[in-house]
């Protein structure tokens, strides 16, 4: 039999797989972009191609770092104020 959850719980359920769901695409994201650029960055004929490449692989691994703090602030973790804006 499966336990009845409450309001509450569903609702922090919920926000957890958002949250989760959120860092995932961000990351695998990240991860692509990156390794695009690094693709870019090493097979480039010219220096043009390889300085491109590696500015797209610098914006992946943005993306990546992002992907941690965006987790932290969606589901309300601990210490998720450090990561949120002071508006």
């Amino acid at each position: 039999m499966k336990k009845e959850l409450s309001v509450e719980q569903r609702l922090e359920k919920r926000r957890r797989l958002t949250a989760v769901g959120t860092a995932l695409a961000a990351g695998v994201l990240g991860a692509a972009v990156f390794s695009l650029g690094m693709t870019l960055a090493v097979t480039g004929a010219s220096a043009l191609l390889c300085a491109g490449g590696a500015i797209v692989a610098l914006t992946g691994l943005g993306v990546l770092a992002a992907a941690y703090p965006l987790y932290r602030t969606i589901s309300g973790g601990k210490n998720a104020e450090n990561y949120q804006s002071k508006a």
